[in-house]
């Protein structure tokens, strides 16, 4: 196998090149693992990269040697660091699921190399995602025998439930649970519409919805721009969709009571982001309708699976923050899988503690 960034020649070893940021190239790669079946997270696709993503992004590709077929290919996010400015740390999501596990071992000592020859970047967060007991194993193998470590701090959800999307969409609805049925059709027998959003006059209500729904469960998340979102769906439907629940009332802009969206990651999809109101004066069920849909886009979309976007093992009313979430997804019956553990590589040098040392500074003032 031969590692190399994109705009490296083939053949030179992975210890003494940089990647490089092209986005062309990463498109035709890209087209390359559509037509030989290889998954990729939308979240690495050039045109998300360039129409939603605020962040730099370096990639890596990894061809055998002999042939020149592609064995894996990853985007890496470059994420600036405010605690030593012009410094930075990359993290790879979702990285993994659907390729080559050699491959992708000898990427993960390709980021290995690039952490040690910039000296601007203070390390790399590994994020894997594979459902596969095996080869989810073999990863973290690897990347424990490289030298990497499990993260302390994980920021992606380490099990979710995923549906199969196999049997047909009468078999499908029949497999939920009997309240996830009712709450489906719920929203119709009270005059709601469910629908994709498609009108980007949508965009603020969506912010105040997703303020809403995270002062919840306490979440910092920072908004996304829905207005993008919007757009970005409209030009690629068979990628990424967004569907509303909208009231009695619409077109008003109240109207629109519930969000969900999920994106197309190849072989399946992925539930992403949703938000809702608790204002209705009525007990009607807002989010059930609207996953329903995104399961349905997916299914049309060839998805085998959809991934519900973790679960944890919090109940509602527990001290879970999310526990009513997990309760809402698992009522949709999928099967409760692990995905994969998160390893960052930070070597030790002067930089990387001082680093450290500001983050341990500005957390105490926080708790201050």
């Amino acid at each position: 196998m031969h590692i190399f960034p994109l705009t490296v020649c083939a053949g030179r070893s992975a210890d003494d090149m940089e990647p490089f940021h092209d986005l062309d190239r990463w498109a035709d790669i890209e087209q390359e693992m559509v037509r030989e079946g290889i998954p990729l997270p939308l979240e690495h696709r050039a045109s998300w990269i360039r129409d939603i993503s605020d962040s730099q992004y370096r990639f890596f590709v990894v061809r055998d040697e002999g042939s020149g077929s592609l064995g894996a290919a990853t985007a890496v996010r470059r994420n600036e660091t405010r605690t030593l400015p012009g410094h930075y740390y990359a993290r790879a999501t979702r990285f993994g699921h659907g390729q080559n596990t050699e491959s992708l071992t000898s990427l993960l000592a390709s980021l290995r190399a690039w952490v040690g020859h910039d000296p601007r970047l203070l390390g790399v967060r590994v994020e894997i995602f594979e459902g596969d007991d095996e080869r989810r194993e073999a990863l973290d193998a690897a990347a424990a025998d490289l030298g990497y470590a499990r993260a302390s701090d994980p920021r992606r959800y380490a099990r979710t439930a995923r549906v199969d999307l196999a049997p047909t969409e009468e078999e499908l609805l029949a497999s939920f649970s009997a309240s996830c049925r009712r709450f489906i059709r719920d929203p119709a027998k009270k005059g709601y519409r469910v629908e994709p959003v498609t009108d980007e006059r949508w965009a603020s209500r969506m912010h105040e919805l997703f303020v809403e729904t995270f002062a919840r469960t306490g979440g910092g998340m920072r908004p996304p721009d829905w207005s993008r979102l919007i757009a970005y769906a409209n030009e690629h439907p068979d990628l990424f969709r967004i569907v509303g629940t909208f009231g009695p009332d619409y077109p008003d802009e109240s109207s629109l009571v519930a969000f969900a969206s999920a994106r197309n990651n190849g072989d399946h999809a992925e539930y992403a982001d949703s938000a809702s109101t608790r204002r209705l004066g009525t007990t009607v069920a807002v989010h059930y309708a609207p996953m329903w849909e995104l399961m349905r886009w997916a299914k049309s979309c060839g998805c085998a699976w959809f991934d519900l976007g973790g679960i944890t093992g919090g109940t509602q009313g527990s001290d879970d923050p999310v526990g009513g979430i997990s309760d809402f997804k698992r009522r949709f019956q999928g099967r409760e899988i692990d995905v994969g553990h998160e390893w960052t590589f930070e070597p030790t040098t002067v930089r990387t503690r001082l680093a450290e040392g500001v983050r341990a500074v500005a957390a105490l003032a926080r708790r201050g």
